[in-house]
């Protein structure tokens, strides 16, 4: 399994000042016109922070590098904020891709799991499957993407269970 997207979220616990981190220079983007909340771009993945103080780190691939961004983070808005009112982020969501090495019949995984499957092939290609611990689109060529799960325990018993189902 493939880990392609992680996110993680938190709270500074404190307003921040979204037009004075325009100071952080050419890490920092900030339009109102476009989106009511600032972007940091850090070495691993880029942050959303809003006047409340909420954070989104989004792009980090892999769980390990969560610690180091939010270093990264908090020594950048230390000029801006009392970092120790901050909280460290929680990972949210992780997006993973896998082969299974081998075609998916979607339309009989639908009609043998219709309890927990999704699929509307005029819409979307791929088939919505619900399991314990978030949800996979398994796509005719094998391919599987699950989303939901908040740690590598999480997506490999999806990925088991996966596997056990078809």
């Amino acid at each position: 399994m493939r880990l392609t997207n992680l996110v993680a979220s938190g709270d500074l616990c404190q307003p921040l000042d979204l037009e004075r981190l325009r100071e952080l220079g050419d890490r920092y983007r900030y339009d109102t016109t476009r989106y009511h909340g600032g972007y940091v771009l850090l070495a691993r993945c880029k942050a959303t922070v809003y006047r409340s103080g909420k954070y989104i780190f989004s792009g980090l691939k892999d769980p390990e590098h969560v610690d180091e961004t939010w270093t990264e983070f908090l020594d950048l808005l230390a000029p801006y904020i009392d970092t120790n009112r901050a909280q460290a982020p929680a990972i949210r969501n992780m997006v993973l891709l896998e082969d299974l090495g081998r075609p998916i019949d979607l339309e009989r995984v639908c009609l043998a799991a219709r309890d927990r499957a999704e699929y509307e092939p005029e819409q979307f290609p791929g088939l919505v499957y619900a399991l314990p611990k978030g949800k996979a689109l398994l796509f005719s060529t094998g391919k599987v993407i699950i989303t939901g799960v908040t740690s590598w325990g999480e997506a490999e018993a999806a990925l088991t269970q996966l596997r056990t189902d078809l």
